[in-house]
């Protein structure tokens, strides 16, 4: 399947659509990792694989506010990101942001404060093949190497939207992404973990936790875990388009407080 990404993308892990043949969510749903079982051996990192264990957790709960005007995830600690753009590249079909060429959108003047003029905006039709996808990866920064972001200390995530029909907020990790886009998987890839979102006119905030996300159930079966993450992208197949949704004010939710 090709893909056309951006340069930035090409050097992230890009969350890449499924195959034609996925069907939308549906699966079975998301199992949390346990962690290690009581007296499990402790696992070292390989000198050859710098990412082969957690990279350390990740503490600024802000994602995205779209206030700064370009491509780049608000950075916190250590983290990185880039906003990106993909189609199937059906002969007429469009998109909005360009591959290549995201950037934030201005907020209808009605809406917009000065403090919150800018929004993601995002627009796709007449793709007939697997469909759209917007999303921005999730590095962490270290040393001597980029890893999949570590969110374990945060329980899912909140964001605005606001637009028509549906669209998959969706997670993707080294064992779901293919290799050659920085993941681990080496066949039936691609199946990660989302939950689909129904949009309505007015803006709604969601919160979406770590349990509610769920594999499609057509591709490799993998226990969702929130310490090793690629990519958090926004799909929406040929089934759901055309599409045409805002979003703005990405954050992570912090844990419970314990009991």
């Amino acid at each position: 399947m090709a893909l056309v990404l951006s340069a930035l993308c090409s050097v992230a892990a890009c969350g890449a659509p499924p195959p034609p043949s996925a069907p939308t969510f549906g699966g079975k749903g998301a199992i949390l990792d346990p962690g290690p079982a009581a007296g499990a051996v402790e696992a070292k990192a390989s000198p050859l694989d710098p990412c082969a264990l957690p990279a350390p957790p990740s503490d600024d709960a802000r994602l995205e506010d779209f206030e700064d005007g370009d491509s780049r995830l608000f950075g916190g600690f250590e983290r990185e990101g880039y906003w990106y753009s993909a189609s199937d590249h059906t002969a007429g079909s469009t998109i909005f942001p360009a591959e290549g060429k995201f950037e934030p959108s201005k907020l209808p003047a009605q809406e917009a404060t000065p403090n919150n003029a800018f929004a993601g905006h995002f627009t796709a039709a007449g793709q007939k093949d697997w469909g759209v996808t917007w999303g921005t990866t999730l590095r962490h920064v270290g040393a001597t190497a980029k890893c999949a972001l570590n969110a374990s200390k945060f329980r899912g995530i909140r964001f605005r939207v606001r637009g028509s029909g549906a669209v998959s907020l969706r997670f993707g990790m080294p064992d779901t992404v293919a290799a050659e886009f920085n993941g681990r998987c080496v066949e039936h890839c691609w199946d990660v973990h989302g939950v689909v979102i129904r949009l309505g006119d007015a803006w709604q905030t969601h919160e979406i936790t770590w349990d509610q996300l769920q594999q499609a159930g057509w591709g490799k079966p993998v226990r969702f875990d929130p310490q090793h993450l690629l990519s958090l992208e926004l799909a929406a197949s040929p089934a759901n388009l055309p599409a045409d949704f805002w979003i703005d004010d990405l954050e992570w939710l912090a844990a419970s407080a314990a009991k």
